[in-house]
């Protein structure tokens, strides 16, 4: 089976209350999050798009037509994504069809075909990532169909019913948990919002910044590392030194060269390099951070120089940061919570080593935020 056999269902309902706006609206790559699937999706072919929604309206309508989509709008309430599911099911004219919700901004239809091949023996093919059923982005029959009625007439609410029907074939995708990251909190959307810059850049930077000196930045970092290091990464870390910098001790070769007024110097041992170079200006931290070589990412330790995304370190009895375009996350020891904001111990190194791999581009790396339940 191939796409261009199915129909694409897009489930494009909710209230978006976690959000606390609309985020089918929110604006993600110069396209709204609905838009920009639907783009994705015009490369797959689809033999239809049903666009499920919770009622008509004229922007609905032109998003439609634009796409050439069918719009399937909600006549049972309170239900959820299963009467999303449901009604567009209903108006499908395709045996098979792969559902997909609008809220996943690294979605990628190229994973989903080990599913859609599978899909003729079954009534529906689940992706799991690490223990969570991905109902949102799987492969379903029509056949399926009168199941949910019958669910539904028992008052069942939840998708999660489905799992309990005969031949649902459930498939590990562990591997490509990225693909299913959702976002349906503004903690996510800041989190996909630094990954995403991120994969534009040579050298992948996180800033770890505090408002003060002797906040623990250095510490954070030094303890950081060995985690890198045992998960295979190389690692660069860039800081600010507002007292000066002198590597060119008095009477070495590179020191003699500097005091005879070379503009740089270079020493390359067998087993490490180092450039001296003088400036007119102090540079840029992540101009710096870009320049350095045989990286998988760059920290930037800084107190005011920081790039998104940026980890704000915060002291116990510190007033809490607020929510920023700029601030991607806290860490911090106190109990108090920052609204909008993804917030971590500062002893939680394994979820803080995590979070920077996701936020850097590592794939593998977002099944921990998925336990986060953002």
């Amino acid at each position: 089976m191939r796409y261009e056999d199915m129909a694409l269902l897009v489930i494009a309902g909710g209230e978006s209350r976690r959000m606390g706006k609309d985020k089918r609206w929110i604006v993600w790559q110069g396209l709204t999050f609905i838009e920009r699937l639907l783009e994705k999706a015009a490369g797959q072919n689809f033999r239809e798009i049903v666009l499920s929604i919770e009622k008509p309206s004229a922007r609905w309508t032109l998003l439609a037509k634009k796409y050439g989509a069918v719009l399937a709008a909600d006549t049972r309430i309170g239900y959820g994504p299963l009467e999303g599911l449901r009604s567009a099911l209903a108006v499908a004219n395709s045996g098979y069809v792969l559902v997909v919700s609008c809220d996943m901004p690294f979605f990628d239809f190229d994973v989903l075909l080990p599913a859609v091949l599978a899909a003729e023996n079954h009534i529906a093919v689940l992706p799991v990532t690490n223990g969570k059923k991905q109902m949102l982005a799987a492969v379903y029959s029509r056949r399926i169909l009168p199941l949910l009625e019958k669910s539904m007439a028992l008052g069942r609410h939840s998708l999660g019913c489905i799992t309990e029907y005969p031949a649902v074939k459930l498939m590990d995708m562990t591997g490509d948990t990225v693909c299913f990251f959702n976002v349906n909190t503004p903690e996510t959307l800041r989190l996909a919002e630094g990954r995403m810059r991120n994969m534009a850049r040579r050298v992948p930077v996180v800033s770890i910044s505090a408002a003060h000196a002797n906040a623990g930045k250095t510490t954070f970092i030094e303890r950081l590392l060995p985690i890198f290091g045992a998960r295979g990464l190389r690692v660069g870390v860039v800081k600010s030194d507002s007292h000066g910098l002198r590597l060119d001790c008095e009477g070495t070769d590179s020191w003699r060269f500097m005091r005879g007024g070379a503009s740089s110097v270079a020493v390359v041992s067998p087993e490490q390099c180092m450039i001296l170079q003088k400036t007119k200006c102090k540079l840029e931290l992540f101009s710096v951070a870009q320049k350095m070589e045989g990286a998988d990412f760059v920290l930037i330790e800084t107190r005011a120089h920081g790039v998104p995304p940026i980890l704000e370190i915060v002291g116990e009895n510190e007033r809490l940061v607020e929510a920023s375009e700029k601030i991607t996350s806290l860490v911090s020891a106190g109990s108090r919570k920052a609204e909008g904001l993804l917030q971590i111990a500062p002893d939680n190194l394994e979820l803080a080593a995590s979070l920077v791999c996701f936020l850097t581009g590592f794939t593998d790396e977002a099944g921990c935020l998925f336990e986060l339940d953002l």
